[in-house]
């Protein structure tokens, strides 16, 4: 509940015994906190990184009556109209309005802000054209680029897909600064847990993430793999703090 700043509070106050863990994502643990005008918790310090399971790149999809074929030409033709393009996201403040909001700042694009309740709504107001582009998971997305029903143009992250290959990433078409923008979904336990004890459901988190089970059902779903470290996993939170917190604050964004 509360965009995850429930469970996340619960775990804050529970004994670091390594019994009581969290399971989140970044639009909870990272961008959620940076939108409140008193930050509830931070993100890295309240907290022992366990490690960060998994993550997938966002990807640009524009509403099929755009004249725009790739990425060079939606930028050309969004700096020549400020003000006049709309971007849907799943909700104000979240993963995929964040990161319009970075790629527009690095692309030089103004637009207006859309935000729907949810993934599912704001894909239908882009396909009825009530706006004009949005930035999705791969997953949902791609099914209605393949039917024609948007079209597809490129992804955040500093890799090609494997679930898209014939997709280029932003950096890979001269769009800087989208390469740490997607999703990612990680364990973490309460501030103050035993080194040993972290190092312990580090290495068993690592562990579970590459068995071929994990392996198939990440490639099928359109994710990537990351289990990292606690200690990559910590430095990794604390740069996306700062990343987001100056585009929230260059944005204007607050909780609504």
């Amino acid at each position: 509940g509360a965009t995850g700043l429930i469970g996340t509070e619960a775990v804050k106050r529970a004994p670091p015994d390594g019994y009581t863990l969290l399971y989140t994502s970044n639009t909870a643990h990272v961008l959620g906190p940076l939108l409140q005008k008193t930050r509830p918790f931070d993100a890295a310090a309240d907290f022992t990184p366990i490690s960060k399971a998994l993550r997938f790149p966002l990807y640009l999809v524009v509403h099929p009556s755009l004249p725009v074929r790739s990425v060079k030409e939606f930028v050309a033709f969004g700096r020549a109209r400020p003000g006049q393009l709309i971007f849907a996201s799943s909700g104000q403040g979240g993963t995929s309005h964040l990161v319009a909001e970075l790629f527009n700042q690095v692309a030089g694009i103004k637009a207006v802000h859309v935000p729907y309740k949810g993934t599912s709504p704001a894909l239908t107001g882009l396909m009825s054209g009530e706006t004009h582009y949005l930035f999705n998971n791969i997953g949902v997305s791609q099914p209605l680029v393949v039917s024609g029903r948007l079209r597809g143009l490129a992804i955040t992250g500093e890799r090609r897909m494997p679930a898209l290959p014939d997709v280029p990433t932003m950096g890979e078409l001269g769009i800087k600064g989208l390469e740490s923008a997607y999703t990612w979904l990680g364990l973490l336990a309460p501030a103050g847990l035993q080194p040993a004890v972290a190092a312990k459901l580090s290495a068993e988190a690592i562990r579970i993430m590459r068995t071929p089970e994990m392996e198939k059902r990440i490639v099928n779903d359109g994710y990537l793999r990351v289990a990292n470290t606690a200690e990559e996993f910590r430095k990794e939170l604390q740069a996306e703090v700062v990343t987001w917190s100056k585009v929230v604050r260059d944005s204007g964004i607050t909780a609504q």
